[in-house]
């Protein structure tokens, strides 16, 4: 999207008319005001707390639900990364893109997957066996449930406080907003990182459940 962005902003041809590109990069305030009221209802801490400022309105349900939904997932891939001792970066380097990605989701996730792809380091023969088999069951459990309570309350205020209205809003704020743009290709990446990680970290053919988007991640924390 960045590059998408650059490339609209410079003229040049090929960019699609439907892209929410305009008028270019870096984002306007108005572009990133959507994102930013979301960000204060992180996992809906602040409702939980009552902390939210009286000044600050309150997301559409449908919006809500997607960024947080959003930002359960890229939480609940740390144990993932983590365990993909094969090929993942220094772990300082892991954790500060697992930071930076539960701000920019896919900014941070892609390029870091990239790197592990360019710059990892066969282990020994001895250790390759065991490399990925590493888990912490209290940290993936507790990781598992703080993301299952986040998309299933998600989904529940989704399911009973959007109408078709709130639909047609969304799908019109996708189509002029290049943030919650993002965000829905976000989901899609989001998919298919997990489903390649999997594969690296469990060495064995994914099932029909592991290959379910959030459904296949939690079943490798709680079951696997």
């Amino acid at each position: 999207l960045v590059l998408g962005a650059a490339a609209h902003a410079s003229g040049l041809p090929f960019i699609p008319d439907w892209l929410p590109m305009a008028p270019g990069w870096p984002p306007s305030e108005a572009d990133l005001a959507p994102a930013v009221e979301d960000s204060i209802h992180f996992f809906y801490l602040s409702d939980i707390l009552q902390t939210t400022p009286v000044d600050v309105p309150n997301p559409p349900p449908l919006r809500l639900g997607l960024f947080n939904i959003a930002e359960a997932w890229i939480f609940a891939f740390l144990p993932l990364l983590w365990a993909d001792r094969e090929n993942r970066l220094p772990r300082p380097v892991l954790l500060g893109t697992w930071f930076g990605a539960l701000g920019l989701t896919n900014a941070f996730l892609a390029p870091y997957l990239l790197c592990c792809e360019i710059f990892k380091q066969p282990l020994p023969a001895e250790k390759s066996n065991s490399a990925n088999s590493s888990k912490n069951a209290i940290v993936a459990g507790g990781t598992a449930a703080t993301a299952t309570l986040v998309v299933v309350y998600a989904m529940i205020q989704i399911l009973t406080q959007t109408n078709g209205q709130d639909f047609a809003d969304f799908f019109q704020l996708v189509q002029e907003d290049r943030t919650y743009f993002a965000f829905c290709v976000d989901l899609f990446l989001f998919s298919i990182f997990q489903s390649v990680l999997l594969q690296r970290v469990k060495e064995t053919d994914l099932t029909t459940i592991d290959k379910l988007p959030f459904v296949g991640l939690v079943k490798w924390m709680v079951v696997d």
